[in-house]
């Protein structure tokens, strides 16, 4: 098995913290080939553990934010050819939640 992949319910948010805490004593970083990134319930980017090892600092909107050294390797596992736009008719959000200013 290239990486162990857990399903989380998240039936409430002291079970969630739980349920990931365990899953991370059981799956040290340091003695894992791999590791990868959670997005809600998904794991995601499940790359060679060096790629999340280094880092660069890049510019974006006036700021400074550490990344990933190698971006297009973690980009290209999350969304492919990410320098192609899809075609018009899948150009839509994939978010279902809604933020506020509050």
């Amino acid at each position: 098995m290239k990486y162990q992949y857990r399903h989380l319910l998240i039936d409430s948010r002291q079970r969630t913290i739980t349920k990931l805490d365990n899953l991370f004593l059981d799956n040290s970083f340091e003695n894992s080939p791999v590791a990868g990134m959670f997005f809600f319930d998904r794991l995601m980017a499940v790359l060679p553990r060096l790629v999340y090892e280094q880092y660069k600092l890049i510019q974006f909107e006036g700021l400074s934010f550490y990344c990933v050294a190698d971006t297009h390797q973690f980009l290209e596992s999350l969304y492919g050819d990410y320098m192609q736009l899809p075609p018009v008719e899948r150009r839509i959000g994939r978010h279902n939640i809604h933020a506020y200013w509050l």
